[in-house]
C-alpha cells in the first residue's frame, strides 16, 4: 500500500538507522534519555488507525492549569479534529477514534456539555472506554453503545473492597459518583506519592484479605478493578468491535500514570505510546524504563497538540 503521509508534518528529515546509531554513540545516550529516542525509525505500513486518548489533561487542560494555558489547549482540539478528518480520508474511513478515560460514562457526557469544545471532539469520536478500563462504548448518533461482554468477570465483590481497604490509613472511599460496576474507588492522602509503592502497600492487603484485583494509582487517586481490566485491556476489547477490515496500529495517548496499562498496550500491539509534552515526570520516568525507545514518542507540544504532534511523525516514518 501507499505510505500515509500527513499535511502536517513535525519532522523535515528522520536520520537512517545507522546515523541514529553513531548519534547514541557520540553522545552516550541511554535509555533515560528520550528525545534522541524520538527519531529512532519505524516503518509506517498499516491500513487502519486506532487513535486512543485520555480526557484530562492529555486532550483538554485540567481547571487548575493557567488561562493561557486552558486557552491555547483548548484551541489546539479543533487542528487535531482538522488533521484527524485528512487521516480518515488517507485511511479510506479505516480510522477510529476514542476516549480512554478515568471518568465515568456520565461525567463524560457532563464533561461534553461544559466544555463546547470538548464536545465538539466527543462528536467526532467512535469508542469510549470508561471508569479505568472497566466499561467501554461504541458511540452512535443515537448515544453511547455498552459492551455487555467487558469485562467478562465471574466474580466481584465490591462489598469487601469497599469495607476492607478504608481500614489502612490515609485512605478514604470515593462518593457513589465515583465508584463502577466493576470498580471501587478511594482518596488516597497527602502529595507526591511513591506510586510503586503505593500500589504494592494496597496489593499486598488485598491478598492479606483474600481479594486478587487490578490496583491503579495516579495522583491521589485510587481504584481497584477485577483482575486483567485496565485501560489497555478495555481498549483492545473495544477495538474488535470497530469494524475495521485491517489489524489497526493503535496510538494510545496519556499523561498520568493510570494511563500506564493504555501506553503498554498499544506499544505490546506495535503502536505507539504517545505521551504529551505535559506528561507527569513519574509516566515519563516509567515509559523510559519500561517501553522500546522505537514504540514510545515524547511530545514537545502538550495537551491535544502533542497528541497531534505524535501521530504526524507516526504517519510519516
Amino acid at each position: 500500500m501507499a505510505t500515509h503521509k500527513s499535511h502536517f508534518s513535525i519532522f523535515a528529515t528522520v536520520p537512517s538507522l545507522g546515523e541514529y546509531t553513531a548519534m547514541c554513540k557520540s553522545l552516550c545516550i541511554h535509555n533515560h534519555c528520550s528525545d534522541i529516542y524520538n527519531y529512532l525509525p519505524m516503518s509506517f505500513n498499516y491500513e487502519s488507525l486506532v487513535l486512543a486518548c485520555d480526557i484530562d489533561d492529555t486532550l483538554v487542560p485540567v481547571s487548575d492549569r493557567s488561562p493561557e494555558e486552558r486557552a491555547m489547549g483548548l484551541a489546539a482540539l479543533s487542528d487535531l479534529l482538522i488533521g484527524l478528518e485528512e487521516i480518515r480520508i488517507g485511511f479510506n474511513e479505516q480510522v477510529r477514534f476514542g476516549s480512554v478515560t478515568g471518568r465515568s460514562l456520565a461525567s463524560h457526557q457532563e464533561y461534553e456539555m461544559q466544555e463546547p469544545a470538548f464536545g465538539t471532539v466527543a462528536n467526532a469520536m467512535d469508542f469510549s472506554v470508561t471508569s479505568v478500563g472497566s466499561e467501554a462504548y461504541i458511540r452512535s448518533p443515537e448515544g453511547p453503545q455498552r459492551i455487555t461482554d467487558w469485562p467478562n468477570v465471574a466474580r466481584w465483590d465490591a462489598f469487601a473492597l469497599r469495607e476492607g481497604l478504608p481500614m489502612l490509613p490515609g485512605i478514604t472511599l470515593q462518593g457513589e459518583e465515583g465508584q463502577g460496576d466493576y470498580k471501587v474507588s478511594f482518596m488516597v492522602e497527602g502529595k507526591d506519592h511513591d506510586h510503586e509503592a503505593i500500589i504494592a502497600w494496597v496489593s499486598q492487603h488485598l491478598i492479606s484479605i483474600g481479594v486478587t484485583a487490578s490496583v491503579i494509582f495516579s495522583g491521589g487517586y485510587l481504584d481497584i478493578l477485577p483482575p486483567d481490566v485496565d485501560k489497555g485491556a478495555g481498549l483492545l476489547h473495544v477495538i474488535g468491535k470497530l469494524g475495521l477490515l485491517h489489524e489497526p496500529f493503535i496510538v494510545g495517548a496519556g499523561d498520568s500514570m493510570n494511563d500506564k496499562h493504555l501506553l503498554q498496550a498499544a506499544s505490546r500491539a506495535g503502536g505507539l505510546a504517545l505521551l504529551p509534552g505535559n506528561a507527569h515526570p513519574a509516566l515519563v520516568s516509567w515509559a523510559q524504563r519500561t517501553i522500546p525507545p522505537h514504540r514510545r514518542y515524547m511530545a514537545k507540544r502538550p495537551f491535544a497538540a502533542g497528541v497531534r504532534e505524535g501521530v504526524d511523525w507516526a504517519l510519516n516514518q
